[in-house]
């Protein structure tokens, strides 16, 4: 039987939440008095940080061998993961660095 109709209807399930949601990333964030260095310096450097602490994510999973449906799906699974593990990360760095999101 051929599972490419509810590997696709997945996908797009995915697609239509994630485009819902507003990126942590593009939200305000204000400065409290606990902050030192402007913004779009703590932005930066959040960015780099989350980047550089989620490159690996998806990357040492070994192929099961199953089928190509099963290898989008975890493909898709480790996208997801990595974008809210990214922005779990983004938020405490700038928590961090004396910023809240509003």
């Amino acid at each position: 039987m051929n599972s490419f109709p509810s590997t696709l209807a997945a996908i797009l399930g995915v697609l239509a939440i994630a485009a819902c949601t507003t990126p942590i990333r593009n939200q305000t964030y204000t400065a409290t008095s606990a902050a030192q260095i402007p913004e779009s310096q703590a932005r930066a450097e959040c960015q780099f940080a989350v980047e550089a602490a989620t490159a690996s994510i998806g990357t040492n999973r070994v192929p099961r061998g199953t089928s190509f449906d099963q290898e989008i799906a975890d493909a898709i699974a480790d996208g997801v993961m990595r974008g809210d593990e990214q922005n779990t990360l983004f938020v405490s760095c700038m928590r961090s660095k004396g910023f809240v999101g509003g």
